[in-house]
């Protein structure tokens, strides 16, 4: 008998309208980085589940600076999040969509753990989690599926559901919550339109008109769900984009103050002086010292 090859039918494959899906469209795909690549700030724009599978990153994810994350780690990234990263070295990261309809089982999904978990206990910060052997063994299949070509639309949904099952084998609920925090919410539809438009949609009232609800009925949900008022909440991003800005870029201070809507350079050190407790100078001195 011939040698079979690594995949059937190719052509058929590749013919099909199912298969040939944009970059975008497919739930899995894998990216390889050499030592020292940096990867530029990036919004994201659909929260992803970052799997490392070999080597290791400095990542900066939001608020978040500086985490390593190495080979055998998970994250994830919600959606609008600001990520950049510098590679330490040679790096291979699988990336799948996240969609939080996909059910864990018939029992079981992201919604219900804001009813078992108390979301109050999780440290708001970065929370990766190991790969554990089962689901290492799962990203052995998928990485050499991918590999041989395999990539139909129905291949990536169905294990996206397989990836969701072992989040339910595998994981406490405890750790799924903390996982999963930027995202949970009891109010999840209304949390996912929120952080999937508030950096284009900064209006409250245009903010309510879009999710169909009166401006009053919209600030009571949102503080609801957040913890904060609207305006508040949005301060807060503001002021993690700025000094992400001061301490991850080389941009100005009049560029920066220009991007954030300041009047001029004068306000904007007073408003980093007043929320950050230092000067954009002085930010910025401190963390080149700290090198």
């Amino acid at each position: 008998m011939g040698k079979i090859p690594s995949l059937l039918y190719v052509s058929e494959h590749l013919n099909c309208s199912e298969y040939a899906m944009s970059r975008e469209e497919r739930i899995f795909m894998r990216f390889t980085f050499r030592k020292g690549d940096v990867i530029p700030e990036t919004l994201i724009t659909r929260s992803i589940i970052v799997f490392v599978w070999k080597g290791a990153l400095m990542a900066q994810c939001g608020s978040f600076l500086d985490n390593r994350i190495e080979e055998g780690t998970m994250l994830f990234l919600p959606c609008n999040c600001l990520c950049s990263a510098k590679v330490l070295e040679d790096t291979v990261l699988l990336r799948c969509h996240f969609d939080k309809n996909t059910q864990m089982c018939s029992r079981f999904a992201l919604e219900n753990l804001p009813r078992l978990v108390d979301l109050s206990s999780i440290p708001q910060a970065f929370n990766p989690l190991p790969i554990r052997e089962r689901l290492r063994q799962f990203l052995v299949n998928l990485y050499a599926c991918l590999d041989d070509g395999l990539g139909c639309r129905h291949f990536h949904v169905m294990k996206r559901q397989e990836l969701a099952l072992l989040f339910r084998g595998y994981y406490s609920k405890e750790e799924l919550a903390a996982f999963f925090y930027p995202v949970l919410s009891e109010d999840m539809d209304f949390k996912e339109l929120v952080l999937a438009n508030f950096r284009d949609v900064k209006e409250l009232d245009a903010l309510a008109k879009l999710a169909n609800l009166s401006s009053a009925t919209f600030s009571r949900r949102f503080k609801k769900t957040f913890g904060l008022s609207f305006a508040q909440w949005l301060e807060k991003r503001k002021v993690e984009d700025i000094l992400r800005d001061i301490r991850m870029t080389d941009k100005t201070f009049s560029e920066i103050a220009d991007a954030h809507g300041f009047s001029s350079p004068a306000y904007f050190t007073t408003f980093c002086k007043r929320k950050l407790g230092k000067s954009p100078s002085d930010i910025r001195l401190g963390d080149s010292e700290g090198e």
